[in-house]
Order: structure tokens, then C-alpha cells, then sequence
């Protein structure tokens, strides 16, 4: 099936001070609605989760658009699943945590500035028990657990691993063993053939080496300062423009400059790439492809469309390191050989061995004695 990709990233909703003010701009119901209209056509919808939570009346929000949709929803949930992003992680028919992933469930709290006296605290309560009751009811219809066996894990503020969030029925699944990193050499240096392309010299050799440790280098570089699961969302201004860098899996930073209040890229979004506009296919550390032209994002790809021979991938960088060696090797030996040529040319004749007469004669001469 056509599955488009919908991210969810960071705060749920925006937070407001007593006096109205915006403290805090997060992913709002809007935000994923545009995500899915612009992938209208799509069958189903990948939904990806890093969320420490937020507002608790957003996440209702968020949970049932997506429900009311009509389509398959998957919900994956990747390094922070918590407080009220629970809730719309329970949207999904298929329920995935991947590894490493923290799902945190707890009752919901509320934020006042100041001094408190007993009227404030009890209007606090008066506000906060209807809530409470909506997210204990929700988890006991989506977990079949009973309010005794759900209570305790909420007043203590629970995080789950993947595996206890499964088997008590919060996820559908989890992925055992933790994503790797894959590193491949790029077809760059292959003719039309698939061989790998002679060099002319041993400079060109080094050369082509020199760039393959210099981007090993940068992307160590980059993985350093970008978010470890792909996403570093840095504010420009208060909340209306945000820039977002989106890693991908061979750490190249894709940087969307016109992405507002915090929304995760969609299809025509603006993005570039060291400063230059981002241009043909780059996969996702989520195996999505984002494909751009002329700097806009063009069309999203769901990993399941994707059909990667990972073994004939090995083959294959096998196959390109021990050409690389073999003409190494052969460069070296080539050196070595004209160096032996050029050092010969220049070497005076041995004293001791008389040179051939023309014509296949000897010259008698005497040897001289020191």
C-alpha cells in the first residue's frame, strides 16, 4: 500500500502564561492536518512520534482527526513517547515503539505561577479530576486494564520500555534490535559498466581516498550536533518561524528555512543543503526517501516501497573495496618499479665491468689499483 509519512515532533500544542502570553510554541492539530492533505492520496499514513508531551485538550485533538480519517494508521514511536503523546500514539491500528524508546504515562498536572492558598488549590483540583478521569477511562478502553492495575502507574509517573509498553497492550509491537548505521560507497567512481573506474595516477587514487575519510569526517561532524533520531528543530523567532534540519541516513543536514511554528517538512516545502538548494533523493534514518527539485520537496516515499537488496549491497561494497586495494596494490608496485627505472638511469657503470665493444668485440684495458 501508499503510505505517506506524518511527523510529530516536540511539544503537543502551545503553552500560554497567566497573562496570555506565548511561552511556548508546539505541533498543533493544523500542523498534522496539512501533513495529510498534502498527502491526500495516499492509502494509510505512517505517523512518527518524538514527544515529551504537552497540552492534554491538543492531543485529544490530534487523536481524533486522526481516527476520523478513515484510513490505516500506523503510529510509530521513536526515542520519547510521553504524558499526552500517549495518547496520540493510541490513534494507531498498528502500534510500533522502536528501540530505546521511553513511554511515559502519568496524571495530568497543571502549572500556576505565584503563591497558592487553599481556594487556588482546590480550584486546581476542581480542574484537574475531569481529566484525569478522561486519560484513566481512555487507557482502560485502549489497554483493557482496570482502573486498580492503571492508577499506580499513574500517580508514580511511569516510563515503560518498548517491551513492558507491549505486553501491556499500550503498543501493538516493538522492534527488538536497535537501528544501524549503514555505510556504503556511493556510485561516484563507477563508469556505466558498474566497474569501477581506472585511475590515472596515484595522485588520483589518493585523492579519491582523501574525499571518502574527509566525508566520514563530516558526518561524524554532523551526527554530533544533530538530534540522534534525525531531527534538530532550532527557533529563529518567537514561535512563527522555525528553522528545522532534518538529518539524513548518510548524515547530510537538509535545512528547511520557511517551516512555521514547528511542523515537521511536507511536500513543498522549501529546503536546502550546504546552503545550496536541496536537489534528487535523500533517505531517511526511518528508510522514507525525501525527494527535492529545485529545492522544494517534491514527493515523500514510505519506506515499504522501497525494495533494498541489503545483501547485494554488501556484495557490492565488497566487491568495490577489493578493486580499490587491488589497484592500490598496483599503483604501489608501479611506483616502486619506476622509481627502480629512473634510479638505474642515473647510476655510474661499475668500474669493475668492462663495457661491450661494438660489434661483439673486447676492449683489453688495465684495471687500475688504488
Amino acid at each position: 500500500m501508499n503510505y505517506a509519512n506524518i511527523y510529530i515532533n516536540g511539544l503537543i500544542g502551545t503553552i500560554y502564561d497567566n497573562n496570555g502570553g506565548v511561552q511556548e510554541y508546539g505541533t498543533e492539530l493544523i500542523d498534522v492536518v496539512k501533513q495529510v492533505q498534502a498527502n491526500s492520496l495516499a492509502e494509510g499514513y505512517n505517523v512518527y512520534i518524538n514527544s515529551e508531551g504537552g497540552v492534554v485538550e491538543t492531543g485529544f485533538e490530534i487523536y481524533d482527526y486522526l481516527r476520523s480519517i478513515g484510513k490505516p494508521i500506523n503510529t510509530i514511536g521513536f526515542n520519547q513517547v510521553a504524558s499526552i503523546a500517549t495518547i496520540i500514539f493510541m490513534a494507531g491500528d498498528k502500534r510500533t515503539l522502536k528501540p530505546n524508546t521511553d513511554f511515559m504515562i502519568h496524571l495530568p498536572m497543571i502549572g500556576i505561577d505565584g503563591f497558592l492558598n487553599s481556594l487556588d488549590l482546590e480550584q486546581a483540583k476542581l480542574e484537574l479530576e475531569p481529566i484525569e478521569k478522561r486519560l484513566v477511562d481512555f487507557y482502560k478502553k485502549a489497554t483493557g486494564l482496570n482502573e486498580e492495575a492503571l492508577i499506580p502507574f499513574l500517580r508514580k509517573e511511569t516510563t515503560l520500555d518498548p517491551k513492558t509498553a507491549t505486553d501491556l497492550k499500550f503498543a501493538t509491537d516493538y522492534d527488538a534490535e536497535p537501528m544501524k548505521a549503514v555505510a556504503y560507497l556511493k556510485k561516484d567512481n563507477l563508469n556505466t559498466n558498474n566497474q569501477m573506474t581506472e585511475f590515472k595516477t596515484p595522485e588520483e587514487a589518493k585523492s579519491f581516498i582523501d574525499k571518502i575519510f574527509a566525508k566520514a569526517e563530516a558526518i561524524l561532524g554532523k551526527a554530533k550536533t544533530a538530534d540522534k533520531k534525525g531531527f534538530n528543530v532550532v527557533a529563529l523567532a518567537k514561535g512563527t518561524i522555525v528553522n528545522v534540519d532534518v538529518t539524513d541516513a548518510n548524515g547530510a543536514i537538509i535545512t528547511f528555512p520557511d517551516v512555521a511554528d514547528g511542523t515537521m517538512p511536507i511536500v513543498g516545502d522549501k529546503a536546502t543543503v550546504d546552503g545550496t538548494p536541496a536537489e534528487g533523493e535523500y533517505l531517511m534514518p526511518d528508510g522514507s526517501t525525501f525527494i527535492f527539485a529545485g529545492g522544494e520537496l517534491t514527493q515523500i516515499v514510505p519506506p515499504n516501497e522501497q525494495e533494498v537488496d541489503v545483501t547485494a549491497l554488501q556484495a557490492e561494497n565488497e566487491a568495490l573495496k577489493a578493486q580499490l586495494e587491488t589497484q592500490t596494490t598496483n599503483y604501489e608496485t608501479a611506483i616502486v618499479d619506476l622509481k627502480k627505472q629512473i634510479v638505474s638511469k642515473f647510476e655510474k657503470p661499475d668500474p669493475a665491468t668492462p663495457p661491450a665493444e661494438p660489434n661483439g668485440g673486447t676492449t683489453k684495458r688495465k684495471l687500475l689499483k688504488d
